[in-house]
């Protein structure tokens, strides 16, 4: 009686491995068929996309230039600073 009841728990865990494979693989096959909506989706509306890509290149050139010149600035002021300290010095 004792092996029929192990063997009726191994049939129960096998039937839950297949169980879990078999969910695993279609959602595997479905990731693919969400993936090509997707990009159809894109693809209709690409011209929406564009100039949001288009405005985050110019916001980077910005954000980079703003960077630059505030490096600028701060050299400068040391510069600056470190020249009044020498006039003083003196």
């Amino acid at each position: 009686m004792s092996q029929t009841l192990n063997a009726m728990k191994r049939v129960s865990e096998i039937q839950h491995k297949r169980q879990d494979l078999f969910f695993k693989m279609r959602m595997r096959a479905h990731k693919g068929t969400q993936r090509e909506r997707v990009r159809a989706v894109i693809e209709k509306g690409i011209e929406i996309l564009a100039p949001a890509a288009a405005n985050k290149e110019k916001a980077l050139e910005m954000a980079t230039a703003k960077y630059a010149d505030r490096e600028a600035k701060a050299k400068a002021f040391k510069q600056s600073s470190k020249s009044k300290e020498l006039v003083m010095e003196e």
